[in-house]
């Protein structure tokens, strides 16, 4: 008798356990799925930053931390499509040349982030700024007519060749930027648009630099 009521009792524990072990696996199931979809999901958000930052890197020029020449071209077409008044200012470094000759590259570089900062200062929040290439900068303006791109550009101008540049011994020296303004409210092609702002530019060296000259584009 005794040896049968020890071999209820171990079938008892046994199915018990096996009961046991059901239930911890029922709980343990959607648990672990839980913490796999979180996993997923954080990987997930971490591959799309990723992938954002390098979108952004791939864009941004890294001198300036302005838009580089590929995104200019992106938004330049997107920009020409439009029927809004807007314009398209093209700005070079008045001598540019000079200065790195003069003062070397390294003082150059920081003209040239200067001028950067000094467009940054002088925009809304939704204007688009870039550097187009070597000394040479691009602003995309939405919204404005000929009268505030003007007084934008003259504020660019004024701010850009009243920063003194300290040299090691002391001395000091300005730069000034010419600046090349096309404007429109009709759809045009950017590679017009572009060429116009590019002839408005040249004008303003041939006129003596440190100035703004504005085109209208039909």
């Amino acid at each position: 008798m005794a040896l049968g009521a020890l071999e209820d009792v171990e079938d008892e524990f046994l199915l018990e356990e096996g009961a046991v072990s059901q239930a911890i696996e029922n709980v343990a199931s959607p648990i672990g799925m839980l913490f796999i979809s979180i996993g997923l999901y954080l990987w997930g958000s971490e591959q799309k930053r990723s992938r954002q930052q390098l979108q952004k890197l791939s864009e941004t020029d890294a001198l300036t931390g302005l838009g580089n020449r590929a995104s200019f071209n992106h938004h330049l077409e997107r920009a020409a499509s439009g029927e809004k008044q807007r314009a398209l200012l093209f700005l070079d470094i008045d001598n540019f040349k000079q200065v790195n000759d003069t003062h070397g590259h390294a003082r150059g570089d920081q003209v040239i982030q200067q001028l950067a900062l000094t467009m940054k200062q002088c925009i809304r929040e939704q204007d688009l700024a870039f550097r187009y290439g070597g000394e040479e900068f691009a602003i995309l303006l939405e919204g404005t007519h000929p009268r505030a791109v003007e007084l934008v550009a003259q504020r660019i101008m004024t701010g850009f060749s009243s920063h003194l540049f300290t040299l090691e011994n002391q001395q000091t020296f300005s730069c000034t930027v010419s600046i090349g303004i096309a404007h429109t409210q009709n759809p045009v092609k950017a590679d017009a648009w572009l060429d116009t702002a590019d002839q408005a530019l040249y004008t303003a060296k041939e006129r003596g630099k440190d100035r703004a000259v504005l085109k209208q584009q039909s």
